[in-house]
Parts: structure tokens; sequence; C-alpha cells
């Protein structure tokens, strides 16, 4: 539901699911989720952006995201268990 219908990123969804005010899966439970769902993260990103460009009249700038954005989501996906 959050990445199909919410149109959620992967960090978002993750976050979602191990979040103790979320659904308080284990890491591995939402990684192992993560891994397996079926969803395209890169139409998700692309609605995303068209509704903060079009409908929240965002700039561009505005809705990339900072560059500490990418190093924290490649350190949570990338680590070795």
């Amino acid at each position: 539901m959050y990445a199909n219908k919410m149109h959620m990123s992967k960090a978002a969804v993750y976050k979602q699911l191990i979040s103790e005010y979320g659904e308080k899966f284990t890491e591995d439970a939402a990684k192992y989720a993560i891994e397996n769902v079926k969803v395209d993260w890169k139409e998700n990103a692309l609605y995303k952006a068209d509704m903060y460009a079009n409908k929240m009249h965002m700039s561009k700038a505005a809705v990339r995201p900072h560059p500490l954005f990418y190093f924290t989501i490649s350190f949570i996906f990338l680590q070795s268990p």
C-alpha cells in the first residue's frame, strides 16, 4: 500500500516499516519486504516530483533532495548484514 497507493520511495517505505510509530517490523523483515515488493520505484519518484512541482508549486531545486539524502539511503541499503 505505501509504495503502490501512496507512491512512497524505498527509503520512506523502509522507515515506515521499522518505525516505532509505524509497523514496527524488524530491519531484516523490512529489507526483505523492500527487496521483494513489486513496485516501480522510478515511477513513484516521478509521480511525487510531478505532484510537488505542479500541485504544490515547488521549484525544481526544492523538489530535488539534499545530497546528504543520497548518502543516508546508500548507507541504509548497501551496508552488509
